[in-house]
């Protein structure tokens, strides 16, 4: 008997769009399975805090699509609240330095 050899095309690996929510979640899901260090964990569990907060997610619903617990996600709350008001501070400083200085034209010009 002669083997049949089935070809199947060949795909070159490029980058994937992910277009449905059932996508992202399959992501997520597979994410979860890779070992990646506790900081980029993190990172990441603050970053879509931030996102799901925005389009109005309760908090039940951001602790069981992220898999966290209650304690970690306030406290992961709690840090990316504190990060927000930083960089808020840091703006305001850049933005008061600057009517500063414009200030200080005028006053020179008048």
């Amino acid at each position: 008997m002669a083997d049949l050899a089935v070809k199947t095309p060949q795909h070159s690996r490029t980058h994937e769009i992910v277009k449905t929510e059932s996508d992202i979640e399959n992501a997520r899901s597979s994410l979860k399975n890779i070992r990646t260090p506790k900081r980029i964990r993190r990172l990441y569990a603050m970053t879509e805090i931030r996102r799901m907060a925005c389009r109005g997610a309760g908090h039940n619903e951001i602790m069981s699509r992220l898999g966290l617990p209650p304690r970690t996600y306030y406290r992961y709350l709690a840090l990316a609240f504190e990060r927000n008001g930083l960089l808020l501070l840091e703006q305001d400083k850049d933005a008061m330095i600057f009517e500063l200085s414009v200030f200080k034209d005028r006053l020179l010009a008048a």
